[in-house]
């Protein structure tokens, strides 16, 4: 049996933030802006995802077990994605300036400048955190934290994890304890996350005991993957709509 709702945790990337630009034209700007190098912005968006999943494999949740820091991580993924993309590595004085890119880029991505929160997000932690403990559950590293106060966002959370300071990540249902703990909670049925990605927040958390929503913003999407009315989303202020909430919400006009 379901207890009270008393915990409500959301993933950060693509479910409160997401970047202004594509990862090939940030790269791109400061690629050709500062170092001359050119390549098609199309490209690094092909090549990124592939080089993350690989690199992921190799050395998960951003290096954290093997002692590797996060702006060494991603250094070895920039290097591989814009190589994959046609930028000749063999060339010293261009090995040189891809590296001095990463360390840009590193710096870039910790700013609010690529970032922008997502519409709806405010209103939406404004109406829970009123009546629940709000906290954020991400596979991130330690910039986050910095970039979550940076953009005004602290306030809505009781606590925010990461997954590389945490030592564990989506879908390991250790970081979803975690939540419970620092929470001060024991109840998982008590708790519910939302997040975008089906597999490490939505399964994920119905996996660790949790309440569960799917932030699914396509209707394509979401026809592919049915679920129950009450356990998929396409805004964040839908969430006040659930009979989750059963005391109901006082939602702003």
């Amino acid at each position: 049996m379901m207890s009270r709702l008393r915990l409500v945790t959301f993933d950060i990337m693509n479910t409160i933030l997401k970047t202004k630009r594509s990862i090939g034209q940030e790269y791109l700007d400061i690629f050709s802006t500062r170092f001359g190098i050119q390549f098609e912005s199309a490209r690094v968006d092909q090549e990124f995802p592939k080089v993350f999943k690989s690199m992921w494999e190799i050395h998960p949740n951003f290096g954290a077990a093997a002692g590797i820091s996060a702006r060494e991580w991603w250094a070895t993924v920039v290097r591989a994605t814009v190589e994959n993309a046609g930028v000749d590595m063999k060339d010293a004085k261009t090995f040189d300036d891809v590296s001095k890119a990463s360390d840009v880029l590193f710096d870039h991505y910790q700013t609010p400048a690529p970032w922008t929160v997502i519409e709806s997000s405010r209103m939406a932690l404004s109406v829970l955190k009123k009546q629940y403990k709000i906290g954020a559950i991400s596979n991130f590293d330690e910039r986050l934290t910095g970039l979550v106060k940076e953009l005004d966002m602290q306030k809505y959370f009781d606590f925010v994890i990461l997954s590389r300071t945490a030592g564990f990540c989506k879908p390991d249902r250790q970081i979803f304890n975690l939540a419970l703990e620092k929470a001060g909670e024991t109840d998982a049925t008590s708790a519910l996350h939302v997040g975008d990605n089906l597999t490490l927040d939505y399964k994920a958390a119905k996996e660790a005991g949790w309440n569960a929503v799917w932030l699914c913003r396509d209707e394509t999407e979401r026809a592919t993957y049915p679920l129950d009315a009450t356990e998929v989303v396409a805004d964040l202020m839908d969430l006040t709509k659930l009979p989750l909430f059963s005391q109901g919400l006082a939602v702003p006009p």
